[in-house]
C-alpha cells in the first residue's frame, strides 16, 4: 500500500506538469492518509502490542452503514488481531469504547451502539478483522447458512388478518386494479418455503434469504402473500437508516412482495411494497421516524397475472443493514486505536505491516498502514519422550526383550540438540550394534541414550520384573539441549501383571488338637495380578483318595485356619489352595495330622480303706484317643468336682479322708484334650485305725523316744520343731501348730521335766490342740505301745480344734507313744508321733531317769500361746482296746 500510495503521487506530479488537472483524473482513486509509517517493536510470542493508535484516517467520512477492515500482510496462522476491551460502554459524548464485539459511542447520556466485529473476519489465525458500522442484529446478512437469529411463517399471510411475531400489519400494499379481494382469498392448493440459499442468487458474501411459493389461486387475478419471516429485535434511533438488499421474480404472472418494521409498540414503518415480473438486486434505504426496538418484517407473494390461477414467484432479502450518521473520521480513528497484535509463531519473520482500509458511504476508501519490527527470542527445544514400555509378568522365570526408538526434538531456532538422561552417568556401550553413550539403572531395568542421534534402548532386568506381584510403573525423565536451554519429557516403564488364578501356597504345616487342627501355610509369591482374598481349605479322610471341601473360601488374607469337627485318634490329610478375583490355584502340598480327644473311661477294680485314705486299683482306658495320658483325676461327689491324684499308675492313693467314712469313688483319665469320660462309681470305706510308722526297734508300731516328734506327711518324714518354754510341748510344722499339755487329776498343767521330756501322771490327761487343720475334718489321738484310741476331734470352722484326753485305766507306767492324725489344708494326712512318759499318780515317786535322753528336745516348735482355744476335759473312760491297722 505504501508503493501503491507513492504511484498515486508520481501519477498527480506527471500530469500536472502535463497541465491536466489532478483532481480530475484522481477523482474516483482511494484516498490516502499520510504516507509516513512509524516503525512498532513487538518481542515473539510476547503479550498483545497497541498498534491501532498508529494507524489514521484523514477522509471525514461518513463510514456509517460500511466497514473498516484491518489486515496483516502476508498474514499466517500466527498472526492474530484483536481489540483492546473496555470494561463497560461508556455514555461520555463522543468517547468511543468496545465490549465484546460491540462498538459503542457516548453521546452525553447513552452508549449508542454504531457497529459490531464481523462474525467471521475476526482477526483469529490470520484472517482480517473488519468492523461492520451498523446495528447488530442476528444473521443480518445470512451468513450463517441457516435461519438463525429468523423465523420463518410458511404459510398464507393475510395482511391486515395475519398475526406476525403478535402483530397484525397494516396492509398498506399496493394492489392492482383488477384485484377486487386484495390478498383475502385464500389459495385452492399451495406451498411455500423459506430457505437461505447460495451461489448466484446473493447479493453480497456467501448466502441470502429465499421466500418462494407456488399455488393454484381461489380466482383468477388474486394477489396471495406469503411465506414471510421475522427478525430478532434491533435498536434503532430517528435518523437511522435501515438498508437491504432485494430481488424478486416470477413466473409467467408477477411476484406481488412486501416489507416493513414494527416497534413494541406495533408501530409500523414500511420498507417494501412492489410488484411486477422479475427485478436485478436492489439496495432500499428507508429512515428509521422515532427511536426505538424493532423487528423487521418481509413478506413473499404472487399476483396471477394471466388469470390462469397458476402462481407463484420468489422474493430475495440480502445484506440487512441499520446504521445512523455518527461515524466519522475522529470516530474511526477512536476505533482504530483499539486494535491489538499479537503473533503465536515460534519463528517470526522480521515484521508484519498492518493495513487499515476504511469504506465510506460513497463507496470512496481511505487506508493506513503501521509498521511492525519483530524481535525473535532462543525458544526452548521440544522433545517428545518414548511413552510408556511395557513388560507383561507371567508366573515363573521370564525373559524380556529390550525396547529401541530414537527421542523427537527439535528446536524453532535450528540450533544443535544434545539429548540426555537425568542422573545418568556416562557409560559407553554397544547394544544390538548400536552405540550409546549414556546411561541411568532403574528399578526395572537399564536406560541407555545417545547424547547426538537422541537413539535410546531399555534393557529390562528380568529378576527385578519377575519379583514384582501388583502393576507399578517407574519414569525416566529424558532431556533435549539446544544453546543452553533445556526441555524435559518423561520415559515411563510399566510393569504389567498378567491376569491370572495366583500362584500354589508354600508349605502346609498342622498342629493337632483336642478335635480340631491348626493349619498354617505361606502365600503364593505369584498373585495373578490381583490380591488374595481368601483360600480354599480341603480334608481327605482317605489319605487323599478323595477330598470334601472344608471352607470354600476364608475371606481372609490370613494364613492360618483352625478345622474343627476331627476325630481324635484319626489321621486327616490337608489341603490349601489360593483365591484371587480370577480364580482359584492349584493345591498344596498335602500334611497330615492326628487330631486328639479325651480319653475313654478307666476301670475301678477295687477301693480298699485306710486311715484317711482309700487305696484305688484300677485299669487304664482302652482308648487314649490319640494323645497319651499325662494324669488321672478322682470325684468323690458324683462328678460334680475332680481332683488330680499323686499317681499316674495303679493303684492311686486318695489321702486326707475322714476315718471311718463311706465314699462313691469315679476316676478319669486326663491327655491333652483334658478329663476323658468317668469310670463306674465304686464305693468305699476309710477305717479309724493308727498310721504306722516304723520305731526305733524296727516295728510298724509307732515307739518315738520320750523328748522327740516325728512327723510323716502322706507317709514322708518331714521335720518340725519342738517348744517346751511354757511348759507344754509345742510342734510346729508343714503349715500347722499343735500343743501337748499334761494336766493333774484335779485339772491343774504338768509341766515338761527337767529332762525336757513330756510327763503325765497315770490317772491324769493330756490336753491335744491346734491350729492349720482342714475345716470339717476329723483327727484322732491313739497311745501306744498297744494302740488305744483315745478320741476323735472336728476341727472347727477357722481349722483350730482343741481336746482333752484322759489315760485309759491301768495304763502302765514308763515310755508310751501318743500319735495325732489328721488332715491338712491341702488334703495331705498329717501324723505327728510324741514320746510321753508315764508317771505313777502324784503321791508316787517320779521315775528317776530311765536311760531316755536327758537332753533338752531342740526340734519341737514354738508354744501355742495365746491361741484361746477352750480345753475340755473329758471324763475317763474305760480304754477300749483296739487291734492296730497298720496304713
Amino acid at each position: 500500500m505504501i508503493a501503491a500510495t507513492r504511484n498515486h503521487r508520481a501519477r498527480a506530479g506527471i500530469l500536472a506538469a502535463t497541465g491536466i488537472g489532478a483532481a480530475v483524473v484522481l477523482a474516483g482513486l482511494p484516498i490516502q492518509a499520510a504516507v509516513a509509517t512509524t516503525e512498532i517493536h513487538y518481542t515473539e510470542q510476547n503479550t498483545p502490542i497497541d498498534v491501532g493508535q498508529y494507524l489514521t484516517v484523514s477522509d471525514p467520512g461518513p463510514y456509517d452503514g460500511k466497514t473498516v477492515e484491518f489486515a496483516v500482510q502476508s498474514a499466517d496462522s500466527s498472526d492474530v488481531l484483536s481489540l483492546r476491551q473496555d470494561s463497560a460502554p461508556s455514555a461520555v459524548s463522543g468517547e468511543v469504547t468496545i465490549v465484546g464485539s460491540v462498538v459503542y459511542l457516548g453521546n452525553g447520556s447513552t452508549a449508542e451502539q454504531i457497529g459490531t466485529v464481523d462474525s467471521t473476519k475476526n482477526g483469529a489465525a490470520g484472517t482480517s478483522l473488519q468492523i461492520n458500522f451498523s446495528s447488530a442484529f442476528a444473521n443480518a446478512g445470512f451468513e450463517t447458512g441457516d435461519l438463525t437469529g429468523w423465523t420463518a411463517v410458511n404459510q398464507q399471510v393475510d395482511l391486515g388478518v395475519t398475526s406476525i411475531n403478535g402483530y397484525v400489519a397494516t396492509d398498506d400494499s399496493t394492489y392492482p386494479s383488477s384485484v377486487t379481494n386484495h390478498d383475502d382469498n385464500a389459495p385452492v392448493a399451495s406451498s411455500y418455503s423459506s430457505t437461505v440459499v447460495g451461489g448466484s442468487n446473493v447479493s453480497e458474501g456467501s448466502y441470502a434469504l429465499q421466500l418462494s411459493s407456488s399455488m393454484t389461486t381461489l380466482a383468477g387475478y388474486d394477489v396471495v402473500h406469503g411465506p414471510a419471516v421475522y427478525s430478532s429485535t434491533f435498536t434503532a434511533s430517528a435518523g437511522d437508516v435501515i438498508s437491504f438488499d432485494w430481488r424478486a421474480y416470477a413466473g409467467a404472472d408477477n411476484f406481488h412482495v412486501f416489507g416493513y418494521v414494527v416497534d413494541q409498540n406495533g408501530h409500523q414503518t414500511d420498507l417494501l411494497d412492489a410488484t411486477g415480473g422479475q427485478t436485478a438486486w436492489t439496495t432500499k434505504t428507508t429512515t428509521i421516524p422515532a427511536d426505538g426496538t424493532y423487528t423487521f418484517v418481509f413478506v413473499a407473494g404472487t399476483h396471477d397475472l394471466s388469470g390462469g390461477r397458476a402462481a407463484g414467484a420468489t422474493l430475495l432479502i440480502d445484506n440487512v443493514r441499520v446504521y445512523g450518521q455518527r461515524v466519522d473520521a475522529t470516530v474511526l480513528n477512536a476505533v482504530a486505536a483499539h486494535l491489538v497484535y499479537s503473533s503465536t509463531t515460534d519463528a517470526p519473520t522480521s515484521s508484519r505491516t498492518i493495513t487499515e482500509t476504511a469504506t465510506t458511504q460513497s463507496g470512496s476508501t481511505a487506508t493506513s498502514d503501521a509498521l511492525i519490527t519483530i524481535a525473535p527470542v532462543d525458544d526452548p527445544p521440544t522433545i517428545t519422550g518414548p511413552g510408556t514400555t511395557h513388560l507383561t509378568n507371567e508366573a515363573g522365570d521370564q525373559t524380556y526383550a529390550t525396547s529401541t526408538g530414537t527421542l523427537s526434538g527439535s528446536d524453532p531456532d535450528g540450533d544443535v540438540l544434545t539429548y540426555g538422561i537425568d542422573g545418568a552417568t556416562a557409560r559407553s556401550a554397544t547394544i544390538d550394534g548400536q552405540t550409546y553413550t549414556a546411561a541411568r539403572t532403574g528399578r526395572f531395568g537399564t536406560l541407555y541414550i545417545d547424547a547426538a542421534s537422541g537413539r535410546y534402548a531399555f534393557v529390562p532386568n528380568a529378576t527385578a520384573v519377575d519379583a514384582q506381584t501388583t502393576a507399578a510403573t517407574e519414569q525416566f525423565t529424558v532431556t533435549v539441549t539446544a544453546s543452553g536451554v533445556t526441555a524435559s519429557s518423561t520415559c515411563t516403564v510399566a510393569v504389567d501383571i498378567a491376569t491370572s488364578v495366583p500362584g500354589t501356597p508354600g508349605a502346609v504345616t498342622a498342629t493337632a488338637g483336642n478335635a480340631q487342627a491348626t493349619l498354617t501355610w505361606t502365600a503364593p509369591t505369584w498373585l495373578g495380578g490381583s490380591a488374595v482374598s481368601g483360600y480354599l481349605i480341603e480334608r481327605s479322610d482317605d489319605g487323599g483318595a478323595t477330598w470334601t471341601v472344608v471352607v470354600a473360601d476364608t475371606g481372609s488374607t490370613a494364613t492360618s485356619y483352625t478345622a474343627t469337627g476331627l476325630t481324635g485318634g484319626t489321621t486327616t490329610t490337608f489341603r490349601v489352595s489360593a483365591i484371587n478375583a480370577t480364580g482359584t490355584s492349584a493345591a498344596s502340598s498335602t500334611v497330615q495330622v492326628t487330631a486328639y480327644a479325651p480319653p475313654s473311661a478307666p476301670t475301678i477294680l477295687s477301693v480298699t480303706g485306710g486311715a484317711h485314705q482309700l487305696t484305688v486299683a484300677f485299669a487304664a482306658p482302652t482308648d487314649v484317643n490319640g494323645s497319651a495320658i499325662t494324669g488321672y483325676e478322682y470325684s468323690l461327689d458324683g462328678g460334680a468336682t475332680w481332683t488330680l491324684a499323686s499317681s499316674t499308675t495303679s493303684p492311686l492313693v486318695i489321702r486326707g479322708l475322714d476315718n471311718d467314712k463311706a465314699y462313691s469313688v469315679q476316676l478319669r483319665a486326663v491327655n491333652a484334650a483334658g478329663g476323658g469320660a468317668a469310670s463306674l462309681a465304686v464305693a468305699g470305706t476309710t477305717t479309724l485305725a493308727p498310721i504306722s510308722v516304723p520305731g526305733v526297734t524296727g516295728s510298724s508300731l509307732p515307739e518315738v523316744p520320750a523328748g522327740e516328734s516325728w512327723l510323716l506327711v502322706d507317709d514322708v518324714r518331714q521335720p518340725v520343731t519342738i517348744s517346751t518354754a511354757d511348759g507344754a510341748w509345742n510342734v510346729t510344722g508343714d503349715g500347722f501348730t499343735v500343743r501337748l499339755q499334761a494336766t493333774e487329776t484335779d485339772g491343774s498343767p504338768l509341766e515338761v521335766d527337767p529332762a525336757g521330756r513330756l510327763v503325765v501322771h497315770a490317772s491324769g490327761s493330756v490336753q491335744v490342740s491346734g491350729t492349720g487343720f482342714l475345716p470339717g475334718s476329723t483327727a484322732d489321738v491313739w497311745l501306744f505301745s498297744t494302740p488305744y484310741l483315745l478320741g476323735q476331734v472336728t476341727v472347727g470352722a477357722d481349722g483350730t480344734f482343741a481336746q482333752e484326753f484322759a489315760l485309759p485305766e491301768g495304763i502302765e507306767t514308763g515310755a508310751h507313744t501318743i500319735q495325732l492324725n489328721g488332715v491338712g489344708t491341702d488334703g495331705s494326712v498329717r501324723s505327728l508321733s510324741t514320746g510321753v512318759v508315764v508317771l505313777a499318780d502324784a503321791a508316787s515317786t517320779p521315775l528317776a531317769s530311765t536311760g531316755a535322753q536327758s537332753v533338752p528336745l531342740g526340734l519341737l516348735g514354738v508354744a501355742l500361746l495365746g491361741l484361746g482355744i477352750l480345753t475340755v476335759r473329758v471324763r475317763r473312760l474305760v480304754v477300749r482296746r483296739r487291734e492296730p491297722v497298720m496304713a
